[in-house]
């Protein structure tokens, strides 16, 4: 494909990269004043997902509310998308930049979003990734939902196979996490509204975690704080629809969108003092006046006005506020530059005096929900010493002054690493399997109905593909990345559907369970090897084992950094009882 031209479109610039394209802002060559966002197909096994993705959105082209296909094609070997070039900014830039929006205008916009949901909903679609990147707001203040990439319709063919996760940790619900075939997605959108709000209002997400598995043992496993406990100003009404959006069951959710924006929309009109809402108007992008500022606005105001009147000669002098630092100009790489010699040296433009620093924080995900951050740098130059992946990355620079006021992020750039493996450099990938499948690497087929593999790789990104078509989740897929000299171990087990009852009607009722459930996971990864009693499972955390009452001992092993660590916990086992033990491996 031509660097510069797509179809009948002109490259403006490289926007971004996710799971299954990469993405451009363009414009028509020959009508020079439409612009549009390219979606181009980044892994040929997913085109007919993508095809799907397109027929979505042609079936919900009357709302004007969703951002519109304008085009579908195929050039080469290429599968294209053009969508609606949406002038504005997203919810999760507006949040980094000026922190949490007020109250009325959150419900204004989240209900704008909920009446999109239910409009899909009645056509039988379901978003399945509504979070804050993915809802725009437009020069006129008209909301905009974006990216139905994975998006779900009753109709589909199963492309997601039961049990296989897909949208983004921070904000899915806890079953999105281990779908199956009667996942109710529509009480799924409904959950990631609830998180929107709560971080709209908030700032903060209602659960974190240093990696997906954290948060999704965290959404399992406990409950968030309260909304009014984390917020300033808001009504017990809003706190407990936003934290019943937010419930671990799903039949304790609303019922339906619709549900929900009723709720909404008579909690809208209550004052909640949080701050201002955002003015599209006056600026190119919107922005959200920080609830501090207007506070100390007011306390001036009032003073100055009761000093005059009591006074009439005094003046009242306040010390000038230091001002804010610049925010800093990213330099280089470009953005959307594809770099294919590494290490990558990160530069941008000076704008602290001495005594100042930077915090530059680097992600392999837009959102940046799992980020790597480096303080207190005093230079504008910065190499990413550590072993990267192939693939695509964002960063950000923040300055900071030398009396720690800190100043704004800059835009978010983004950069594509695509290093050759090192010639000759080869690893190990050993992949296990419970109880049985067909294991694929880069689409060949290296074991079949196997208990897994010990394979010798070049280094760099392989996919690999599990299969046991009589398990309920039939396939797991993913890339693994494969290192000089160290073994990689990737673990896939299979769930199967209980075997039907051959008891007759007559029989006497069964016995009550005798065993007792221990789940086992470990932090901050997974993967680590389990013994029980002393005995090596042939399963790895996080995984449920089924045991006998009484004591027993529990071991686990995690390779870090090339040495084996082991914890090791006593648990006590009562009959059709279920404990939880998390190992952790970061102390």
């Amino acid at each position: 494909m031509d660097n510069h031209v797509i179809g009948s479109y002109k490259i403006l610039k490289k926007m971004g990269a996710g799971g299954m394209a990469k993405v451009y802002l363009a414009v028509h060559q020959d009508v020079p004043n439409l612009k549009v966002v390219l979606k181009v197909l980044s892994d040929s096994r997913l085109v007919e997902r993508f095809k799907q993705e397109a027929d979505k959105l042609a079936l919900l082209d009357g709302n004007s509310s969703i951002c519109r296909i304008k085009h579908f094609f195929q050039q080469g070997e290429d599968i294209v998308i053009a969508m609606e070039y949406i002038d504005g900014v997203t919810l999760d830039e507006i949040i980094r930049r000026d922190g949490p929006i007020s109250g009325s205008e959150a419900l204004r916009i989240i209900n704008d979003v909920l009446k999109v949901l239910q409009f899909a909903h009645d056509k039988g679609i379901y978003h399945r990734d509504i979070k804050p990147s993915n809802i725009m707001v437009d020069q006129n203040g008209n909301v905009k939902v974006i990216d139905f990439g994975i998006a779900k319709a009753k109709s589909d063919p199963n492309l997601t196979v039961a049990g296989t996760a897909c949208g983004t940790p921070a904000y899915m619900a806890p079953e999105q996490f281990t779908p199956s075939d009667d996942t109710n997605y529509a009480l799924v959108d409904i959950y990631a509204v609830g998180t929107t709000l709560y971080y709209l209002l908030s700032g903060q997400l209602p659960f974190k975690g240093d990696n997906e598995f954290a948060i999704r043992d965290a959404k399992l496993f406990s409950d968030p704080p309260r909304l009014k406990e984390v917020a300033a100003g808001i009504s017990r009404d809003l706190d407990e629809a936003v934290m019943r959006a937010l419930k671990k069951d799903p039949s304790q959710r609303q019922a339906t969108a619709l549900e929900l924006l009723k709720a909404l929309e008579a909690i809208r009109h209550e004052e909640i003092t949080h701050s201002p809402t955002i003015d599209v108007k006056t600026e190119k992008h919107p922005k959200v006046k920080s609830p501090k500022k207007k506070s100390q606005g007011k306390l001036i105001a009032a003073v100055a006005i009761v000093v005059v009147l009591a006074v009439g000669g005094y003046w009242v002098f306040s010390p000038p506020t230091p001002p804010e630092p610049d925010t800093p100009q990213l330099l280089s790489p470009l953005d959307g530059a594809v770099l294919e010699v590494g290490p990558p040296e990160l530069t941008w433009k000076a704008t602290v005096e001495q005594g100042g620093s930077y915090i530059l924080e680097y992600a392999n995900n837009p959102d940046f929900y799992v980020s790597a951050q480096v303080r207190d740098l005093t230079e504008t130059t910065y190499t990413l010493t550590e072993q990267l992946e192939n693939g695509d990355y964002y960063w950000r620079v923040q300055a900071v002054e030398a009396d720690n006021t800190p100043g704004g992020s800059s835009p978010v750039h983004s950069f594509t690493l695509n290093l050759p493996p090192v010639a000759g450099s080869t690893g190990q990938l050993k992949v296990t399997v419970t109880p049985r499948g067909d294991i694929y690497v880069d689409n060949r087929l290296v074991e079949e109905n196997s208990t897994g593999a010990d394979l010798t790789l070049d280094t760099g990104r392989h996919s690999v593909i599990i299969r046991n078509d009589r398990a309920v989740n039939r396939e797991f897929s993913g890339d693994v990345q494969v290192v000089s000299d160290t073994t990689v171990t990737v673990a896939y087990a299979f769930r199967f559907p209980p075997p039907e009852s051959t008891t007759p009607a007559d029989s006497p009722p069964e016995p009550a369970e005798t065993e007792g459930e221990v789940r086992v996971g470990s932090k901050p990864t997974i993967g680590a090897d389990i013994y029980i009693d002393g005995r090596l499972q042939n399963r790895k955390s996080p995984s449920a084992f089924r045991l006998e009452p009484g004591t027993h001992i529990i071991r686990a092993v995690l390779i870090v950094d090339g040495e084996p660590r082991e914890r090791v916990d006593t648990v006590a086992v009562e009959a059709a009882s279920s404990t939880k033990i998390i190992f952790d491996f970061e102390s």
